[in-house]
């Protein structure tokens, strides 16, 4: 810690969830020295629920110490182990997490010892990891030394992620056996995930049978099913298990009015196809930390989800989170960027209007 953080203090959170487990935790507080001032264990840290404002149910929990120093520059040595059930989402390597630090020291070393199974890693700013290979493992090394805030606050200010994140191709997330050499197989995967759920009973598509009636027009159709789905539904945030990539059931969501953006998405395009309308689940990174796909990095940096009805001379993008937009309007949060469009064999990425 190179400098003091105020009453906020410097804080060191460790993410859990459904499928990992938090072994074992030390945290030693030193001076520039060497010389050890306390040691914090897993007991001493606060266990602390995602649940926010916006998040209605999730099971990811953090694991949250807060350091006071009076004395500063300090030191922070942080050490622990975690068991994770999926690979999916492997843990990243995230170096510093707050301002006013910098990196005297940081190494970080994955060891894959299924050699049938291709590992690769985020771009990011550091060096190439140093690379050892046997009949029985490959590792690679990672390693950070005298990294400056002034250099950290550089990398910050130009949007570019500190993290590393590891991506083996083959992957399994509760049981789900899945494939990330190719956007295609990612999309495959995704398309497995949300088969069965844009079902509606019959009682449901009556009600959305009422407010289409005799209009032939498709966009007038489209544009009354998205005004239906915002007066009608509201979003609250889902997170529970592979529910953090699979939508909730579209029947869910008409029985209890709320979903989070891929259960209103999917929803919207359960209603479309009770209208004869098809359309298309997309997932998109939104918000200011945009996340741009690479055409030849398949990689997981979607964070929230769209709807794309492909019209005969035009293409329809639907933001189903808010209850406001105008039909089509995607603003700044989503619009002009790469998305990902999900279906089946064909998916593929797209540009968002």
């Amino acid at each position: 810690i190179t400098k003091e953080n105020g009453t906020s203090g410097y804080v060191i959170y460790i993410p859990y969830d459904k499928y990992s487990k938090i072994d074992d935790i030390e945290i030693t507080i030193l001076s520039v020295d060497g010389k050890k001032r306390k040691t914090i264990k897993k007991k001493d840290m606060v266990d602390q629920s995602m649940v926010n404002n916006v998040t209605l149910a999730t099971d990811v929990r953090l694991l949250i110490y807060t350091v006071f120093e009076k004395e500063i520059p300090a030191l922070i040595k942080l050490q622990y182990s975690k068991t994770i059930k999926e690979s999916f989402t492997i843990e990243s390597y995230v170096p510093v997490t707050n301002e006013n630090t910098a990196i005297l020291s940081s190494n970080f070393t994955v060891i894959n010892y299924d050699s049938t199974n291709q590992l690769r890693f985020s771009i990011n700013p550091w060096e190439k990891p140093s690379f050892e290979v046997t009949n029985t493992l490959r590792k690679y090394s990672f390693q950070l030394k005298n990294v400056t805030t002034s250099h950290l606050k550089m990398l910050e200010a130009k949007n570019i992620s500190t993290y590393i994140t590891p991506i083996l191709e083959d992957f399994q997330m509760d049981g789900i056996d899945g494939n990330l050499s190719s956007w295609r197989n990612f999309g495959l995967w995704l398309t497995k995930l949300g088969e069965g759920t844009d079902v509606l009973d019959e009682k449901s598509k009556a009600e959305i049978k009422s407010i289409i009636r005799d209009t032939k027009d498709k966009k007038v159709i489209v544009e009354n099913l998205y005004k239906y789905l915002q007066k009608n539904m509201r979003y609250v945030s889902i997170q529970l298990g592979i529910g953090g990539f699979k939508p909730m059931p579209a029947q869910d969501v008409h029985n209890y009015k709320y979903g989070d953006c891929k259960a209103l998405s999917n929803y919207m395009k359960a209603i479309l196809k009770v209208a004869g309308i098809p359309a298309n689940y997309i997932i998109i990174s939104a918000g200011e930390d945009y996340r741009k796909p690479k055409i030849d990095f398949p990689q997981n940096v979607f964070n929230h989800a769209i709807v794309a009805v492909p019209l005969e001379q035009d293409t329809i993008f639907l933001e189903c989170t808010s209850q406001h937009s105008p039909v089509g309007y995607l603003g700044s949060f989503t619009g002009d960027r790469k998305a990902f469009w999900i279906d089946g064999e064909n998916s593929n990425l797209v540009n968002t209007k």
